[in-house]
């Protein structure tokens, strides 16, 4: 999780274009959703080893993962 910090600090510029386009296109073609699905996959990973020992989260670990993804983007 941290250099994927690190990663979207370095090109917060970017990452915040990609993402603002992302949430502006027609909700009914499910970009958001697919985007998030793929730029997600290392966030998921760890939510859903957690979901393979037994943990409980608050949610789906591919919900989970695009929430902290979406929140990442948006930090300054």
């Amino acid at each position: 999780m941290f250099r994927y910090g690190t990663v979207m600090r370095q090109n917060r510029p970017v990452a915040l274009a990609l993402f603002q386009a992302m949430v502006a296109d027609d909700p009914g073609t499910g970009r958001a959703r697919r985007d998030l699905r793929e730029q997600t996959v290392t966030i998921r990973e760890h939510p859903e080893y957690l979901v393979e020992r037994g943990h409980q989260l608050p949610g789906d670990p591919e919900f989970v993962a695009a929430a902290v993804g979406a929140m990442l983007v948006t930090l300054n």
